[in-house]
């Protein structure tokens, strides 16, 4: 059988099998775009969830985040005060905080037993004692003292970070009164 002069193999199909009879791309290719694009997907996805849950965990595991500051007097000897070291939990969890200890040429930031439970957000206190050495704490003025500070979080996962702590206000005037005081003696 002819067309128009041209020979039809009845053998072969004659329809173009990357195309449909439509023009349109055979239903074969659109699966392959499909499985293609849901493959993507499922990088796409699976990479966004590793990045969550890792970003996560590094919040979970982050240290505490503190702010220290020489906080109010409550009495004091001539050489040692009672004070309150004042904290600030800058973080997004409950921490339970209590002071180490520290010390430093001239002067000494000791635990006098006591623990604050901070919320997020929120201030709190500790009690210390500070004794001093008059003929030395003068010097320390200038300097920040690095306070070591025992924290724990919800999880019960401790750690211990160290924050500077600057010797003013209340704290720096009764240690220079004491000081006084005992230089008359």
């Amino acid at each position: 059988m002819a067309t128009n002069g041209q020979l039809i193999d009845l053998d072969q199909s004659q329809r173009d099998t990357s195309r449909g009879t439509d023009g349109l791309a055979s239903p074969r290719w659109h699966h392959g775009l499909l499985v293609g694009v849901l493959l993507i997907g499922v990088v796409v996805g699976g990479l966004g969830g590793w990045l969550l849950g890792d970003h996560q965990q590094r919040r979970e595991s982050a240290v505490v985040e503190l702010v220290a500051l020489a906080g109010r007097m409550s009495s004091r000897g001539t050489d040692q005060l009672a004070a309150d070291l004042t904290l600030v939990n800058a973080g997004g969890r409950s921490v339970s905080v209590r002071v180490v200890d520290t010390e430093t040429p001239g002067l000494t930031i000791a635990d006098a037993g006591g623990q604050a439970r901070i919320p997020p957000a929120s201030m709190g206190s500790i009690p210390v004692l500070l004794r001093f050495d008059c003929a030395t704490v003068v010097h320390r003025y200038n300097d920040p003292v690095p306070v070591r500070l025992s924290a724990t979080v919800a999880g019960g996962r401790v750690s211990e970070v160290s924050y500077p702590v600057a010797i003013n206000g209340d704290w720096r005037e009764w240690i220079d009164r004491s000081c006084r005081l005992a230089s008359r003696r």
